[in-house]
C-alpha cells in the first residue's frame, strides 16, 4: 500500500481501539469463498465473487438503515485468519467485511456529506 496510503489514513486518526466492534449488540462477519475445489480436486481461484458480495452487502446495509439500525463497514487488516479459525470456517473462506450492527447512540453523528449534482455524474448519449 505504500507511504501514500499511510499518509492518507493518518488524516482519519486511526487507532487500534475500535469500540464500535465490541459495543455493538451484533457483529455480521461477511465471508467470501476464495477458492473452489473442482470434481477432480483441482483448486480454482474465485475472482468475481467480490462484486456479488459487495452488491449484496450494499443491499443489506440499505435494509438495516431502513429498519433504523446503524452500521459501519470495517475490515480486520491482520485479523481475518484468526476470525476465520475462531468461527471454525473452512480453509477456503476469507473474512471479507465486518458489519457491527445496532441502534445508533443518541449522541451519534454522521459526516455532513453533500452529493454532487446529478448533471456532474451522469452523461446521456442518444
Amino acid at each position: 500500500m505504500g507511504v501514500g496510503w499511510v499518509l492518507d489514513i493518518s488524516k482519519l486518526k486511526a487507532v487500534w481501539s475500535k469500540p464500535y466492534l465490541t459495543e455493538a449488540p451484533h457483529l455480521i462477519v461477511v465471508m467470501k469463498q476464495a477458492q473452489l475445489i473442482g470434481g477432480s480436486n483441482e483448486i480454482t481461484s474465485m475472482h468475481y465473487n467480490q462484486i456479488s458480495i459487495g452488491i449484496a452487502v450494499g443491499i443489506l446495509i440499505a435494509a438495516l438503515h431502513d429498519a433504523g439500525l446503524a452500521t459501519v463497514i470495517t475490515y480486520p487488516l491482520y485479523g481475518g485468519e484468526k476470525i476465520r479459525k475462531q468461527l471454525k470456517r473452512p480453509w477456503d473462506e476469507e473474512v471479507f467485511l465486518l458489519l457491527p450492527v445496532g441502534f445508533p447512540a443518541k449522541n451519534a453523528t454522521a459526516p455532513d456529506l453533500k452529493r454532487k449534482p446529478i448533471e456532474e455524474i451522469i452523461r446521456c448519449y442518444v
